[in-house]
């Protein structure tokens, strides 16, 4: 028996090689479809775990500074239409209690690409695997070796809180409005999640974010989400304007999410 490493011709190839066997990337891995469409490029292979995780795994053949914001792009994608995958590929059983989880496979990562995993993982489950590729006898075979992702260093900085943003805004009757307009937001569904961070405050469903409100010392900024993105609007100082973005634009990004707005809601 004669092993040895050999190199690969191009993406292609590894792709198929790991087609062939999915599990040499993890036990129980399984592809559903390869080279999946989207608005944002081609998902290399769209697999499930063993556990019924939709698993987005991004190829490379070499480094690629890109790689990471590839596969950010086909993760977002995948979130938006997980009803529509569920379905679509209904045999493999996937799971919707979990978020997607991501896997980038290349001989080798950039500083930037393990950096940028290390504050991503902070948000979804996100895994780096080396691959080398080996020819035994006349077969090829692909190893593949997770490289560690280096924890985030811990800051004593106190988290945010609603009253802290409350407090950044200087005059009275603008405070009185942005907290006015938290609370219509949360009052869209019992399920709307209210998570102050350093900036702004955002609103979410199922962890998914549709909308963020942002203090200023005079005003505030009201962003909500788009199935093109994210748009936004400044300098609201009166609760009338609030109230009219909630109705035409933030209802619309959280049913854009998969939420459903509260039947019988109360007038304000």
């Amino acid at each position: 028996m004669r092993i040895e490493e050999v190199d690969l011709k191009n993406e292609q190839e590894l792709e198929y090689l790991l087609r062939k066997n999915p599990e040499q990337i993890e036990k129980g891995l399984k592809v559903i479809a390869n080279q999946v469409i989207t608005p944002k490029g081609r998902i290399d292979l769209l697999c499930v775990d063993e556990e019924g995780v939709l698993t987005i795994v991004e190829l490379k053949l070499d480094q690629d500074d890109d790689h990471l914001k590839q596969a950010i792009n086909y993760f977002d994608w995948v979130l938006e239409n997980m009803d529509w995958i569920i379905n679509a590929y209904s045999k493999f059983k996937i799971s919707d209690e979990y978020r997607p989880k991501v896997i980038l496979i290349a001989k080798s990562f950039t500083e930037s690409v393990i950096t940028g995993a290390k504050y991503f993982a902070e948000s979804f489950d996100i895994k780096l695997y080396e691959y080398r590729a080996l020819k035994i006898n006349e077969e090829k075979f692909i190893i593949c070796k997770e490289v560690p992702i280096p924890m985030i260093p811990e800051t004593p900085e106190k988290p945010k809180t609603i009253d802290d943003h409350l407090n950044y805004i200087k005059d009275d009757k603008v405070r009185e409005v942005f907290n006015e307009a938290i609370e219509i937001i949360k009052s869209l569904s019992e399920d709307v999640e209210v998570v102050p961070l350093k900036w702004d405050i955002g609103f979410k469903f199922k962890g998914r974010s549709f909308a963020y409100i942002s203090p200023r010392r005079e005003a505030f900024v009201i962003s909500w989400k788009q199935s093109d993105g994210w748009y936004y609007e400044t300098n609201i100082k009166r609760i009338t304007r609030a109230k009219e973005l909630i109705e035409e634009k933030i209802k619309k990004s959280f049913e854009l999410v998969g939420g459903k707005l509260r039947e019988n809601k109360s007038k304000r």
